[in-house]
């Protein structure tokens, strides 16, 4: 009896007598391999399944607005950020940044709320009270 090169299966060639033997070997090798690699994919999809959950639970959204109804205007997120980072689109150096607790540096006009975030009256001539487009990012 012959055997294939790469995985030594039986080959079965017209003069042997019928055995099921050599049948029952192929499978059990095929069964075998197939374990094995059942094995070696499950070892890569459970570290790809921990990496999307950790993935999932971070967010970040990145977009521009123009403030047209302070103190009104809540710029939904879809989720609750821990911090937003906002900055004048004309490079005016309005920047602020905020955190869910409520700390700023920078311009006091902005807060951080249920699913987003929200204008406020900050006083002064800032860039979010002048009506003019701002680039935030915001982390969740």
């Amino acid at each position: 009896m012959q055997h294939t090169d790469k995985y030594k299966l039986d080959l079965i060639e017209k003069e042997d007598a019928f055995s099921p033997d050599a049948l029952n070997a192929n499978t059990q090798k095929v069964e075998e391999a197939l374990i094995a690699h059942e094995g070696a994919v499950k070892e890569v999809t459970d570290g790809l399944d921990q990496r999307v959950t950790v993935l999932e639970a971070t967010k970040l959204v990145a977009g521009v607005f123009k403030s047209t109804n302070i103190p009104n205007d809540i710029i939904e997120l879809g989720f609750t950020p821990e911090a937003v980072f906002l900055s004048d689109a004309h490079g005016a150096n309005q920047v602020c940044f905020i955190t869910k607790a409520g700390s700023y540096v920078g311009n006091g006009n902005v807060v951080v709320v249920e699913n987003g975030f929200q204008l406020v009256n900050g006083g002064g001539s800032t860039a979010v009270n002048n009506g003019r487009p701002i680039c935030f990012f915001a982390f969740g």
